[in-house]
């Protein structure tokens, strides 16, 4: 290697070195002031540590969730990112990896735990609850260039109680557990949700995510079989009898 490749590499060692020790909450003001977007600080609180190495609370829905990072300065060398995130509470806990590149995104061994309490407060729009946490096991997401382009992993609940408006009356029944599967199909994210893991399970509801940010949810009649409730006896168990679309970014 020539005498100025050693210097550039020295170079660029430094500047990482900088800005791997930059404390967070400077970098967090500098972020802000560069995006315009003085309204993140209400979101964000407590920072501390580097950027390389550190912790902080995100609050969102008038409840704070702590965060620590980690960021692998090798990484860096390979034009990319990558950052270990953790969050432990009572209501919601997780641990992933995290790579951003110029090429895209991508999540790696996330595995979370969601309490029924924090998916409650989701349902009380509806007037709906349930008993039991949901588990997230995600082995891979890829994103990139507006798609998806891998994906593997489940989420599941073991059943239990399910408390729903009916009218005036408040009705409750009893859910068997669910597994949903985690794939990618036409560049969009699938979330399927069958009674079982076994394989040939039949579909109870959908969920797609498209990589422009467009989601679907559908539900088939199957699924109000499985609760015995009953529905029109001219549909079959695979009809779509409820679907939903959003668009949750641009």
């Amino acid at each position: 290697m020539s005498g100025k490749r050693y210097v550039l590499l020295g170079v660029a060692a430094y500047f990482a070195f900088l800005l791997a020790t930059l404390p967070a909450s400077v970098a967090w003001k500098y972020f802000i002031d560069l995006a315009d977007m003085p309204q993140l600080n209400q979101q964000v609180s407590q920072l501390d540590g580097s950027v390389w190495d550190g912790s902080t609370k995100i609050h969102i829905d008038s409840l704070s969730y702590p965060l620590a990072w980690h960021v692998s300065l090798r990484s860096l060398w390979r034009l990319g990112l990558e950052l270990d995130l953790s969050s432990y509470q009572d209501i919601f806990s997780a641990d992933t990896k995290v790579f951003i590149s110029p090429f895209g995104l991508a999540l790696r061994e996330a595995r979370a735990k969601v309490s029924e309490d924090l998916v409650n407060r989701s349902l009380q729009s509806a007037a709906a609850s349930m008993t039991n946490p949901v588990f997230i096991n995600v082995q891979e997401v890829d994103w990139a260039w507006g798609s998806f382009s891998e994906a593997n992993g489940r989420i599941a609940w073991e059943g239990g109680l399910v408390t729903y408006r009916d009218g005036r009356n408040t009705k409750q029944l009893f859910v068997p557990s669910m597994v949903g599967s985690l794939s990618s199909e036409d560049g969009s994210l699938v979330l399927t949700f069958a009674s079982s893991a076994e394989t040939g399970a039949e579909e109870l509801i959908s969920a797609r995510l498209s990589g422009e940010g467009l989601g679907l949810i559908q539900v088939r009649r199957r699924l109000f079989d499985l609760l015995g409730q009953r529905w029109a006896e001219n549909s079959q168990a695979q009809d779509i009898i409820f679907e939903i679309s959003q668009q949750l970014w641009n």
